[in-house]
């Protein structure tokens, strides 16, 4: 009996945290379709100057350090094609 507390307890964290992270995903403007990122320099330590510039003038995206403080995470949105008439 007291598995199946724990096993009902756990389902309900994890699908209270799922739908927190969800709303801090799309929240941040994280979850964007037909973006690419991905990670300049990995095993050298972030610059913050040096990443926005890199990624901004190699790949026309956006750099942002990462959390672990090496590499730099680069994303590129292409811009959203809207139909004029």
């Amino acid at each position: 009996m007291r598995t199946v507390h724990l096993l009902l307890v756990a389902i309900a964290l994890m699908s209270l945290t799922s739908g927190t992270m969800a709303t801090v995903v799309s929240a941040q403007g994280l979850l964007r379709l037909n973006c690419t990122s991905f990670i300049l320099y990995p095993s050298k330590p972030c610059d913050p100057a040096i990443c926005k510039s890199s990624c901004t003038n190699i790949h026309h995206g956006v750099g942002t350090c990462r959390k672990s403080s090496f590499g730099c995470d680069c994303e590129y949105c292409p811009p959203s094609s809207t139909n004029s008439t």
